[in-house]
């Protein structure tokens, strides 16, 4: 039933699909009010601090009970940065790339063909020979056409090397599974019990149950408003078929006036740049042989 507060609201947007002709740009309306509140007024990045807090107040004593808190602390953490869909995540198999696992520490076999931070790259100045977390997933392990390779995050580190050192040991019942998120009865979760535990955990300390395609969604929509022209990285962060599923999963696409405005911008800070070294502005190469546009402005 819809509730009363909210009977005009779902009868404009009757009126407007009727008139318009375009049922899908309510239903991603619809569907944008539905999420749009998670990461704003209930922060779901609240949660993890508040698990570890809970774990280490009152659960030291009880080992199976720490590692089990532990354990979702690295998922719903897991969940925040890479939003991927649940089948995706109860795959990984953490060992070593030989034995054929997706999420392993290495050394980086092809830097030049790797996206690398920061980070990483202040790390292998010192030793080229430096190991990171990496993963790597295959056509048949994800919905998106191309198979990936890419350095897991800084924020992922520490508290996954802690759960893998110290936790996941706890729940292996004879073989391993190789699965990096286990159960306390040593197996990897199912689809329903993985949906329940995100469910339950959002609802206990946030006070509202979000599954893990509402992660996804709140983050999509999250991006969008901050970073509105960079469409192409929410779309393979969540592993998208395309970067028109992500422009239907959080609304239009930015309009003309904000992209004439950013390019604009560009222009201008190609132009400071080239009166710095005392370069004239019909010698700027805006073709892109100079790498001054590769630092664009993207908010």
């Amino acid at each position: 039933m819809i509730r009363r507060g909210r009977e005009k609201e779902a009868l404009e947007l009757a009126q407007e699909s009727f008139a318009s002709g375009y049922p899908a740009a309510v239903a991603r309306r619809l569907k944008r009010r539905k999420y749009e509140g998670v990461f704003r007024l209930r922060p779901v990045c609240v949660i993890p601090a508040k698990i570890r807090e809970y774990a280490e107040r009152e659960l030291k004593n009880d080992p199976n009970a720490y590692a089990l808190a532990r354990r979702d602390e690295l998922l719903i953490t897991w969940l925040m940065i890479l939003p991927w869909r649940q089948n995706e995540i109860r795959a990984l198999k953490v060992g070593s790339r030989r034995s054929g696992a997706n999420l392993f520490v290495d050394r980086i076999r092809r830097p030049a063909a790797t996206a690398l931070p920061g980070w990483v790259e202040e790390a292998r100045r010192h030793n080229s020979r430096e190991r990171f977390w990496q993963f790597c997933t295959c056509d048949k392990d994800t919905r998106t056409v191309h198979a990936t390779h890419a350095l897991l995050p800084k924020r992922l580190v520490a508290p996954l090397e802690q759960y893998l050192g110290q936790h996941r040991p706890l729940f292996v019942k004879g073989r391993d599974p190789g699965n990096l998120f286990l159960n306390q009865n040593g197996s990897a979760s199912d689809a329903s019990s993985f949906t329940r535990l995100v469910g339950t955990l959002t609802r206990h300390h946030i006070g509202k149950r979000v599954t893990p395609g509402g992660f996804r969604h709140s983050f999509a929509l999250k991006w969008s408003e901050e970073r509105p022209m960079d469409i192409l990285t929410l779309s393979k962060i969540l592993r998208l078929h395309s970067v028109q599923t992500s422009v239907a999963t959080v609304g239009p696409s930015p309009n003309e006036a904000l992209c004439v405005q950013r390019v604009e911008a560009w222009i201008e800070r190609r132009e400071m740049a080239a009166r710095s070294r005392g370069t004239t502005e019909h010698q700027i190469d805006y073709a892109g042989a100079e790498r001054l546009g590769s630092r664009a402005d993207v908010p």
